[in-house]
């Protein structure tokens, strides 16, 4: 959970930042349902491992003109063995695990709100464990103008179907440095014991991947020269074994 727990305080306030970075105004505001105010920019639910979880966010669009919308997921973490359990619906269907984007786009007014926009689901009788989703409400004319949540769950419960996980004594992930940076920084980390194939994984503020880099298990650190990305938030993984497993936060400077 700790690991969790650090990236929703990363993401959380950041959000409105990166769109100040990349000089760009979002058509599109996501509303929680039951009090009318503005979404959070991450949300960390906890849930037992019998009873599934749900919440509901609208989404305000505006701009003055109607938009035609789709809701994008990106799973980012689970639990090992644990990748079908995250899905969502939006205002015209609930979809399975499989389907990570909207069949059918739907249509957002000028100044309207489209109620459900966005209903994130973990289904009931899953893994126990942390998991990380991020889901994209976009402009289906202009991908760029979007609105972004992250949300974690942590699953506990005397019912899982995983086992027990593993202990988060067996790697270590820490803080990029110089942090924010202006193209080039070092990350510690240490494996521990011997995973064949482990990487840090870069992602942007959408959820998709940028990029990878290999590490090897007798180092300590790797310098890793990032000056291709443009100035904004970004996050990174550490991948052991294609489970990517712990969030750190990366600013990249004008």
């Amino acid at each position: 959970m700790t690991e969790f727990q650090t990236m929703k305080s990363i993401v959380s306030g950041l959000f409105f930042l990166a769109i100040g970075l990349n000089g760009f105004t979002q058509s599109f505001q996501f509303i929680e349902s039951g009090t009318g105010t503005a979404a959070q920019a991450s949300y960390t639910r906890q849930a037992a491992d019998t009873v599934g979880d749900e919440f509901i966010l609208h989404c305000v669009n505006q701009s003055a003109t109607t938009k035609s919308a789709k809701v994008r997921m990106t799973v980012l973490s689970t639990p090992a063995g644990c990748s079908n359990d995250v899905f969502f619906c939006d205002p015209i269907a609930c979809y399975p695990a499989t389907v990570h984007l909207s069949v059918a786009a739907f249509g957002i007014g000028a100044g309207d709100t489209a109620t459900g926009a966005l209903v994130p689901h973990i289904a009931q009788g899953f893994c126990c464990g942390d998991y990380a989703v991020s889901y994209c409400l976009f402009d289906v004319n202009n991908e760029s103008d979007s609105v972004n949540v992250m949300v974690y769950y942590n699953v506990n419960g005397n019912h899982c179907t995983n086992g027990i996980g593993e202990s988060e004594n067996e790697y270590f992930l820490g803080s990029a440095f110089p942090n924010p940076t202006v193209g080039k920084c070092t990350i510690p980390f240490n494996l521990k014991e011997s995973h064949e194939q482990s990487s840090i994984v870069f992602f942007d503020m959408m959820g998709e991947k940028i990029n990878a880099y290999k590490l090897e298990n007798n180092s300590e650190k790797i310098d890793i020269d990032i000056s291709f990305l443009q100035p904004g938030i970004y996050f990174y993984s550490l991948k052991r074994n294609e489970i990517l497993s712990s969030f750190e936060k990366l600013i990249i400077a004008k």
